[in-house]
Parts: C-alpha cells; sequence; structure tokens
C-alpha cells in the first residue's frame, strides 16, 4: 500500500463529501419551491446515499482495509473543509440565540423572559 494509493483513496473520499453535501444542499435550498417537497427530499436522499454507500461497498470490496480508512478520512475532511468555506463567520443576530447567560438558563428550564 503506498502512499499513491492512500492519497487516491482520500481524494475519492473528498470528491464523494462534495457530492452528497453539495446535493444535501441542493435540496435543503430548493425543497420550500417544490410542489411535492417529501418526494423531492426522498428522492435526494436515496441518491445521495446510493452514490455513496456503492462507492464505500466497492472499496471495501475490491481494496484493502487502509484504502477504505484513507477514503473515510477524505470524506470527513471534505464535509470539514465545505463547512468551513460555506458559512462563514456568523454575527450575532444569525446565532440562534443572542442573550446572556440568565436569560438562556430561564429558556432551557422551561420560563419565559
Amino acid at each position: 500500500m503506498s502512499v499513491a494509493d492512500l492519497t487516491l483513496a482520500a481524494a475519492v473520499g473528498g470528491i464523494l463529501a462534495i457530492l452528497y453535501f453539495v446535493g444535501l444542499w441542493w435540496t435543503i435550498r430548493y425543497l420550500p419551491k417544490t410542489r411535492h417537497p417529501l418526494a423531492m427530499y426522498f428522492t435526494s436522499l436515496v441518491a445521495r446515499l446510493s452514490v455513496t454507500l456503492l462507492a464505500f461497498w466497492l472499496l471495501i470490496a475490491s481494496f484493502p482495509w487502509q484504502s477504505v480508512a484513507s477514503c473515510l478520512c477524505g470524506f470527513m475532511i471534505g464535509r470539514m473543509l465545505l463547512v468551513h468555506f460555506t458559512c462563514g463567520e456568523q454575527t450575532s443576530s444569525d446565532k440562534p440565540f443572542a442573550g446572556n447567560e440568565a436569560d438562556r438558563a430561564a429558556i432551557e428550564v422551561g420560563g419565559q423572559k
């Protein structure tokens, strides 16, 4: 098992992550605009999972475990890079809750401010 093989497997994992998560992003973005959101959601889910699981299954069946582990690492790194480059920094108004700790504690126990 050479370094080039492991690098190639990691690159394949990164490409799979890009395909999977860009497909997820596209689905979420266009879900409110479609006439049949449930059908679109499940079609996208099945397509994304099918491609990803088929690729991993072919790797498991054809290559040693080191390649599969490298591909999985590439998949996770690809996801982290996509999140890093697409989310940007959140402002305080974008965060789910921008109050102080006392307000947060009151809401968590079911109270109202």
